[in-house]
């Protein structure tokens, strides 16, 4: 009897403490890592076709095929590199860029490494240019915010 009890108290104090520690055991969620890239300059090809954010499949961003666009988009697969006509021409975008350019109407812009806005990602500021660093070649989505939306330019 005494045995029984004894043994009852034991599994009530391993149950008590296994309660109390495993919520301070459980993994947090990761927080994405970002970086800004961006050196102040610009590349006028994409913009010219009303690029806001571009993304280019050749680092240099002088050469090659670029992408553009003014809104957001939240997953890159169905959009192609159609700009110019040298190396990635008609490549899917996503997972294919190594840079971005931020035009001057835009107040930043970013490049994420998942679909929906998620993940590690790179950014700039308006009237900057620079090479991807967490999304290079891993991009599955971008967002730019405008002029007004988050303040002026």
């Amino acid at each position: 009897m005494l045995r029984t009890r004894a043994a009852r108290v034991v599994a009530g104090v391993v149950i008590a403490t296994t309660a109390a520690v495993a919520p301070m055991m459980t993994a947090s969620p990761a927080n994405a890592a970002s970086k800004h890239i961006g050196v102040h300059g610009n590349e006028l090809r994409c913009w010219g076709d009303g690029g806001v954010l571009c993304l280019y499949y050749n680092h240099t961003m002088t050469t090659g095929a670029f992408w553009g666009t003014a809104v957001n988009d939240s997953d890159l697969y169905n959009d192609k590199f159609w700009g110019g006509t040298g190396t990635g021409a008609g490549q899917v975008v996503k997972n294919n860029a190594t840079a971005m350019s931020c035009s001057w109407y835009a107040s930043q812009c970013f490049s994420y490494y998942n679909h929906g806005y998620a993940g590690n990602y790179d950014w700039e500021y308006g009237n900057e240019i620079g090479q991807l660093s967490y999304t290079w070649n891993n991009d599955a989505s971008v967002e730019v915010i405008t002029c007004g939306e988050l303040s002026s330019c």
